[in-house]
């Protein structure tokens, strides 16, 4: 190899189920390499890296995380294996870019925040949706003073992938694999979002919903509990003072629909992503100042929708959200330089989601203590 030529950086990606989307924001950065993937199940991850040209396929995350071609380890697996790949992953010397929700419970993400801080490896979490143009750029503004000091948000989070009760039972219908419902779905997005934005979360106050508490296993037809919930509200205080009132739901048929306003002492400003509308992924925004009585369209810089193609959404997540995730996570192994959002992002979601389950559980506030790290 000609002298200064960097070798490619071996990554090694661990579950395929949403394995495209990492495959493709790492194939979006410059001189690295996807070299191996793993999936438990038998021949899917043959047949997934032959699909999609993958040099290694593994169905023990053991074997990949011991081939010397893995340098980087992805962990697209379902959360309650969250935990061991992590710190095997760390042990091994590999650093690790996780996916969310980061772990089970608050006490599983601060183990792996300090393991990964002891190593001096580079960890990485998947809050990617805070790349979405128009959430990117009402940061912006905000930081700015556009809507002066906040006082209030609201917060509308809609999909609609499991609304229909004849979806066989899956993993993330279970709070045994999953944790989580839409708090793991929906939620870790929204809250790294508002704290992304608006800074720490004091208290909550939340109310869930399993509107779907059975489903058919395939094959068997069995019904089974599925006890993960499908909806969530809560009203939030943040460390400011900002309230919140936000809305989750993973069964809102017709819908895929994002939207955040933001209330303040100087104006107002919404930002709203729907495919019905054509603005989904790139969003869109709408402010107005104080004295003014109509929203006007507010323009997304150029700069923060380069490389979007917002035709096809399987390139959009993968090519240019995970893509933004993969660049900053891969800046940060070369350079040795801390990565955001991280593992410490990925505990401070999990202490906030957790306070959320705590407080549907026992029907009160819960106050939010971020403890010393």
């Amino acid at each position: 190899m000609a002298q200064g030529v960097q070798q490619p950086l071996g990554v090694g990606i661990i579950g395929t189920g949403f394995g495209l989307m990492p495959l493709l924001g790492y194939r979006a950065c410059d001189n690295v390499q996807v070299v191996a993937v793993c999936q438990r199940t038998p021949g899917k991850a043959e047949a997934f890296a032959k699909q999609h040209d993958v040099p290694q396929a593994f169905t023990d995350y053991r074997d990949l995380l011991a081939h010397p071609a893995v340098q980087v380890v992805s962990i697209a697996a379902p959360p309650y294996v969250h935990h061991e790949m992590t710190l095997a992953a760390l042990a091994a010397g590999k650093p690790v870019l996780c996916e969310k929700p980061f772990a089970m419970n608050a006490q599983q993400a601060r183990e792996m925040y300090e393991r990964a801080q002891t190593s001096s490896l580079a960890h990485a979490l998947a809050f990617n949706w805070r790349f979405l143009p128009g959430v990117s750029y009402a940061r912006e503004l905000i930081a700015e003073g556009f809507i002066g000091h906040p006082y209030h948000v609201n917060v509308i989070w809609y999909a609609e992938r499991q609304a229909d009760p004849n979806i066989p039972l899956l993993w993330r219908h279970r709070k045994e694999t999953a944790g989580f419902g839409v708090l793991g779905d929906i939620g870790p997005h929204v809250v790294d979002i508002l704290h992304w934005i608006l800074g720490d979360f004091r208290k909550v106050s939340a109310h869930c919903l399993t509107a779907i508490p059975e489903r058919k296993v395939a094959g068997s037809g069995e019904m089974v509990a599925a006890d993960a919930e499908d909806a969530c509200a809560f009203v939030a205080e943040m460390g400011s003072g900002v309230q919140v009132a936000a809305h989750l739901s993973r069964v809102a048929y017709a819908s895929n629909y994002q939207r955040f306003e933001f209330y303040g002492s100087g104006g107002m400003l919404i930002y709203e992503a729907d495919p019905k509308a054509g603005t989904w992924i790139s969003g869109r925004l709408r402010g107005a100042k104080a004295g003014e009585k109509v929203l006007s369209d507010i323009a997304i810089p150029e700069r923060l929708r380069q490389g979007l193609d917002t035709t096809d959404l399987t390139a959009a997540v993968g090519s240019f959200l995970f893509a933004q995730l993969a660049q900053r996570f891969v800046h940060g192994i070369r350079t040795r330089q801390p990565v955001t959002p991280s593992f410490l992002e990925g505990l401070r979601s999990q202490e906030v989601i957790d306070a959320l389950v705590q407080s549907a559980a026992e029907e009160r506030w819960v106050q939010i203590t971020a403890n010393p790290l």
